[in-house]
């Protein structure tokens, strides 16, 4: 996706324990195909009320506490798709690295 400029993978892992390492953030970045500048992965709640844990890694393999456009993107993607099981609602209660 893109959020106004920056390049954005949102990666559905609800439901799975699976994690994107740094590693493979870093393999890819270098791959033309799938170039990109954040990582937004969902996991499953880390808090209750909440609708889901948002981990954002960058191209370097680090991990970022926020990222605006890539939670647009997100946000998006959870109330516009009906496979993402949030389709129509008006508002989300996201967590990430930095808190709600």
């Amino acid at each position: 996706m893109n959020g106004l400029g920056n390049e954005i993978i949102v990666a559905d892992m609800r439901g799975s324990k699976a994690r994107i390492s740094p590693q493979a953030a870093r393999a890819l970045a270098e791959d033309a195909a799938t170039r990109f500048d954040q990582i937004m992965a969902i996991h499953d709640p880390r808090l209750p009320g909440t609708d889901a844990y948002i981990r954002i890694l960058n191209r370097d393999g680090s991990e970022a506490g926020a990222c605006g456009n890539g939670t647009r993107c997100v946000a998006w993607a959870m109330t516009a798709d009906p496979e993402m099981g949030q389709a129509g609602r008006d508002g989300l209660l996201l967590q990430t690295k930095a808190g709600l």
